[in-house]
């Protein structure tokens, strides 16, 4: 059966690589260069420096060859999808990661896959403009750029790292875009040597993306200069990410002004579950058992059927982007059919799907929603295998006080998969 979710995951390589050409487009900002260029004093100097082209600047890369890399036509077969209905996509090729780099907004004249980054830079960047007004507004000094906390508080920019105020460390920048521009060569070579996108990789390129743009700024300018590149560059790759996926399932549109997603909900009582232990190991050993279940949703969702990111996670569960597909309730159903088996919690996990959007700034009203229909006592997917309260009940057996599901013996504490998590955590303590 081609079901949607096996869509997407035949062309699994295609569409994690599109993400990864999503982050690597704002590669450009990751340099004091880029900074400067920003100021509202920047020299003639500062200002021509243009972080579209960067890769037909050797020196920018700092040795390590990762240009070299980032513009070999081998990279064409693996990006490019060549699925019926998307004759876009077919026609006007990506030939390599420097194409991201150079023509992700809409008057670079954009084609085929970059056609949809573009239309993500623009979201992510007009909320952001819209937000810090336009021209000048709140642009910093050259000497004087701070990141900010959400709370306003300002500090040193991590990758500038500043001797004094109006000097910074060279050699210290030099030797951390050099680490970082290794790592990134050496996963992409691992992945252009095997020709498809191992977890592994994935999840190496991820977390060394997040912990070198969470050194910089993605907009300088006040009252929002606390958004890192980080924040910026997961924003535009989700929506990327979750736009090619609905163009595979639903066909090629043209997307300019026009591309539109969801946001798959994924609610649980979290402060309730945790509420129903008797001791501090029976709250940890539930939280722990929470965290896996939504990181292997998390590897799920993200890697074996890439439909879209993690954007949000809190005590009312996990939230990701998701493809502004027509026959969501479709998606949806595949989705609780695929995720049953990895629910092995005491209550069922809530699955919705919002209306579509032009953003993700729906995200906060989603919330809220899933809020007021989170719904408790949950009852598992079937996964409750134990005697439970309406099982064949005698003398010397009453209901578990932990998960208060499931029958125990008068003669001990728990049920035995309470024990069995409560064990669990004393050997992780031990």
């Amino acid at each position: 059966m081609n079901s949607l979710l096996k869509k997407l995951e035949d062309n699994r390589t295609a569409i994690l690589l599109a993400e990864i050409g999503a982050y690597l487009h704002l590669l450009g900002r990751f340099s004091e260069e880029f900074i400067k260029s920003q100021a509202k004093d920047a020299t003639n100097t500062n200002s021509n420096f243009d972080y579209k082209n960067v890769c037909n600047v050797s020196s920018f890369f700092e040795n390590t060859g990762l240009e070299v890399l980032l513009k070999s036509a081998d990279w064409e077969p693996l990006i490019n999808i060549t699925l019926s209905g998307l004759n876009e996509l077919s026609t006007n090729k990506v030939n390599n990661f420097c194409e991201f780099i150079e023509k992700h907004t809409w008057s670079d004249n954009p084609q085929g896959l970059l056609k949809i980054l573009a239309d993500a830079h623009g979201i992510a960047s007009g909320v952001d403009k819209a937000l810090a007004g336009r021209g000048h507004s709140g642009k910093q000094r050259k000497a004087y750029n701070f990141k900010a906390t959400v709370f306003g508080y300002e500090k040193e920019i991590g990758l500038l790292k500043a001797t004094d105020l109006d000097n910074v460390n060279k050699d210290y920048i030099k030797r951390v875009k050099e680490e970082f521009f290794k790592e990134i060569k050496r996963i992409l070579d691992n992945i252009l040597q095997n020709k498809s996108v191992s977890y592994e990789n994935y999840t190496d390129f991820i977390n060394t993306i997040k912990e070198y743009f969470s050194k910089t700024i993605g907009e300088t300018r006040r009252s929002i200069n606390e958004i890192s590149l980080y924040d910026y560059a997961h924003t535009i790759a989700s929506l990327t990410k979750s736009n090619l996926a609905k163009m595979i399932l639903d066909g090629w549109y043209e997307p300019r002004g026009k591309s539109q997603w969801r946001i798959l909900k994924i609610n649980l009582s979290i402060i309730e579950l945790l509420s129903k232990g008797l001791k501090i190991r029976d709250i940890f050993g539930y939280r722990q058992e929470i965290e896996n279940v939504l990181d292997e949703i998390k590897k799920t969702l993200e890697f074996h059927y890439p439909l879209g990111n993690e954007i949000y996670r809190d005590s009312t569960g996990i939230y990701f982007s998701c493809p502004g597909i027509e026959d969501k309730d479709a998606l949806k159903t595949e989705i609780i059919s695929e995720l049953k088996s990895l629910n092995q919690l005491d209550f069922s996990l809530q699955i919705e799907i919002s209306d579509k959007s032009r953003s993700m700034v729906i995200l906060a009203s989603e919330r809220e929603e899933s809020l007021k229909e989170i719904s408790y006592p949950h009852i598992s997917f079937g996964n409750i295998k134990e005697e439970s309260i309406s099982s064949q009940k005698d003398g010397d057996k009453e209901l578990c006080p932990v998960c208060r599901i499931r029958l125990k013996s008068l003669k001990i504490e728990r049920c035995k998969k309470c024990e069995a998590r409560y064990q669990e955590r004393a050997h992780n303590w031990i």
